[in-house]
């Protein structure tokens, strides 16, 4: 195993410029792991602390639901209600963003910030159950020119400080004042494809970065998509965020795993585990990616493991991938249900690896980490493995549902299911969910 250690100081910056990384190149941009390579992916409910404005009030929910007609290009739509039970019907959203979107809030704090394709990000306060635009700023000073896609890369410190994550870089901004004050560059991120000569692979960072103390740590993968066929390096690495001096240090894992996008704490590690479209990448064929595989990293020295190398799929009985992480810290793990995800292959309804991992095959199950992990299969119906988690308050963590019964469910001790609380239908493919009030 080799593994690279790299520190990277905070800088005021005006490097090359890049834009949105494209969505998709196999025929499947409105499922959620086809935003892997988008800048501004993931939780994007606003980690950080509210003002606590409206207290006492009932809440007020909202969503991004993204919808396209074929062959155009898509349309983002904001909507708010008082539930998570009811549904969020496009016909009542109070914003359309064309191109697409992002959303994110300090979760209860009365403002929303919203990203577009243009770059910029628009603050909308929260008045009478209607948004006001309260002030603007443009991210393209520090060359970015596209804040599509999910929320989970606005992270937001302080009242005057925020975060976004990108894919090379690390934007600071101020959210109280709308205006930019540098950004953290991470080349490091981007790896050039060695069967493309002259590009890179796809970075594909976490759609759930974690906040621990003064530290926020993202995972990242990378991944190629040419002609409809996605193949994935056995790399890795943890982006480690120093939220109170500005700063980045990047770790790169050559052990042979890939697509390790998602990672939950226990102890001083943070076990890091494939996403499951790199299981399907193996699954369709070994060739075109590594073993799903569990490592882990170390909090406290920033090192991995290097004997720590488990196989996912023995553990769980069958291929498995793609974590969630209930509001008690329980890690869930998805283990495919071969049965019914053979003959949608056979019959070319599942063609690629994003459809694959999507589609209402995978059963849930808990997974017991430490030195010896195990797998136990929970008795809930089967679900899309793709997993989008939002943090809606100290008990609540939903995930919107993919495949053909789209709606925001809750991820509980037994299970991602749809609760007395949750099960709002949603009218399209949807990356975010927050709670503004």
């Amino acid at each position: 195993m080799m593994t690279m250690r790299l520190r990277l100081a905070a800088m005021l910056v005006m490097a090359a410029s890049f834009t949105l990384a494209g969505c998709d190149d196999d025929g499947d941009a409105d499922s959620p792991d086809a935003m892997a390579g988008a800048e501004g992916e993931g939780e994007g409910e606003g980690e950080g602390e509210g003002e606590g404005e409206g207290e006492g009030e009932p809440p007020v929910y909202g969503v991004v639901t993204t919808a396209r007609a074929m062959g155009t290009p898509p349309t983002a739509y904001l909507i708010l209600s008082d539930s998570l039970s009811g549904a969020f019907a496009l016909e009542d959203a109070v914003l359309e963003i064309p191109g697409g979107a992002s959303a994110a809030t300090p979760v209860g704090s009365g403002q929303l910030f919203v990203g577009n394709s243009d770059g910029e990000v628009t603050r909308y306060d929260l008045v009478d159950r209607a948004l006001e635009e309260s002030g603007r700023v443009s991210f393209a000073g520090q060359q970015v020119t596209s804040l599509g896609g999910y929320g989970a890369h606005y992270q937001f410190i302080s009242e005057d400080k925020a975060y976004w994550i990108g894919n090379d870089r690390i934007v600071i901004w101020n959210p109280s004042e709308m205006i930019t004050m540098g950004s953290i560059l991470v080349p490091e991120m981007l790896r050039e494809d060695p069967e493309n000569p002259g590009t890179n692979y796809t970075t594909a960072t976490t759609g759930n970065p974690l906040r621990i103390g003064d530290m926020i740590y993202v995972f990242v993968g990378w991944d190629s998509r040419t002609a409809g066929i996605i193949k994935i390096p056995g790399a890795s690495g943890v982006l480690a965020i120093d939220t109170v001096n500005d700063t980045a240090e990047f770790y790169i894992d050559e052990a042979g795993c890939g697509y390790g996008r998602e990672g939950v704490l226990d102890g001083d590690w943070l076990y890091i585990v494939t996403e499951s479209v790199g299981t399907a990448v193996h699954y369709l064929d070994p060739d075109n990616g590594p073993k799903p595989c569990i490592r882990r990293f170390n909090i406290t020295d920033h090192t991995y493991d290097a004997d720590y190398t488990i196989d996912l799929n023995a553990i769980a009985g069958g291929p498995a991938g793609s974590l969630a992480i209930t509001a008690s810290g329980q890690a869930l793990i998805h283990v495919l249900d071969e049965p019914t995800i053979e003959p949608l292959v056979a019959d070319g309804s599942v063609a690629n690896a994003r459809s694959f991992s999507s589609s209402v095959a995978w059963k849930t199950a808990r997974l017991t980490l430490g030195d010896t992990p195990s797998v136990t299969v929970l008795d809930t119906p089967l679900r899309s493995a793709s997993v989008l988690q939002f943090t809606l308050g100290d008990d609540l963590v939903v995930t919107p549902s993919y495949g053909t019964d789209q709606k925001i469910v809750e991820v509980t001790d037994d299970g991602i299911m749809a609760t007395p609380d949750t099960g709002a239908a949603l009218g399209g493919t949807t990356f975010s969910v927050f709670r503004i009030r």
